[in-house]
């Protein structure tokens, strides 16, 4: 047996002075997938309330009220739809 020590299969190229080395992360953030997917939603949910908003037959709720449950039921949509579309893409990239 020889005291030499076993090479490396791959060697490692030098690093200059500073510089750190890092993996990169494919995956996908989920935080600006279902952020964006609330804010499309509430923004949608904006439009439809105003879009369909009638007085003569919504006389039971302002048209704020209309506003808000529209954004508050389609934010929480968009999220998880938005949650879904990172995780296909996750999906597809392995």
């Amino acid at each position: 047996m020889s005291d030499t020590p076993a090479a490396d299969p791959a060697p490692q190229p030098k690093l200059p002075d500073g510089a750190v080395e890092v993996r990169l992360r494919r995956a996908p953030r989920y935080a600006p997938f279902v952020g964006t997917g609330v804010v499309v939603g509430v923004v949608l949910g904006v439009v439809v309330a105003l879009a369909f908003d009638d007085p003569a037959q919504t006389a039971e709720f302002s048209t704020g009220t209309l506003v808000r449950y529209f954004a508050a039921i389609l934010g929480l949509v968009g999220g998880v739809v938005g949650a879904a579309a990172a995780l296909l893409v996750e999906r597809r990239r392995r």
